[in-house]
């Protein structure tokens, strides 16, 4: 709040804001702003710029403030975050179809790799991989015994990665030996 109110309650504030290098203030809050807080989106990552805010009172804008230091915008980061929805092991039967699903997050948004046995699992009519922003998904359908093993979905981004596995084994009824 400002040190003086010019006798009257605060009805609220106006935040300017303006690129590094350019006169002009530009208002950024369009409605009516009674917060201490703001968050400015659409902002350019590695555009710098400066703000200063004005209280308003009925009678109307009171002078800006001093401008903050110079604010050079970037990317929020956040590590990525893996929920699955299997387990360490999975048992099915050859011809029955099979799926490990789960969510993840992270910024920037995270890149989800399939692995089985440490090496990249590829689509084809039975298997099916679906990702989207926030969910993952590896389909096999009729499976077959060569299916079984060990499999690895990893999320990674530039801060870090994360890795779910799961053990699956395709069984079958024993044949006599031929």
């Amino acid at each position: 709040p400002p040190k003086y109110n010019g006798g009257s309650d605060i009805t609220m504030y106006v935040l300017e804001s303006r690129l590094i290098g350019k006169e002009k203030f530009n208002r950024v809050t369009k409605e009516k702003l009674l917060d201490r807080k703001y968050t400015n989106d659409g902002l350019k990552e590695g555009d710098t710029y400066e703000y200063r805010v004005s209280a308003c009172n009925i009678v109307g804008q009171g002078k800006p403030s001093f401008c903050t230091k110079p604010i050079t915008c970037k990317d929020e980061l956040v590590p990525p975050s893996l929920d699955l929805d299997f387990r360490e092991k999975l048992t099915v039967r050859v011809g029955e179809s099979f799926s490990l699903t789960g969510r993840y997050a992270g910024k920037p948004a995270p890149k989800v790799t399939w692995l089985k046995d440490e090496l990249n699992v590829k689509e084809d009519d039975r298997t099916k991989i679906k990702t989207t922003p926030t969910t993952l998904s590896l389909a096999k359908l009729k499976s077959i015994r060569e299916e079984s093993g060990r499999y690895c979905v990893v999320v990674e981004n530039s801060t870090g990665s994360r890795k779910g596995l799961c053990q699956v084994n395709v069984v079958d009824r024993p044949q006599p030996p031929v």
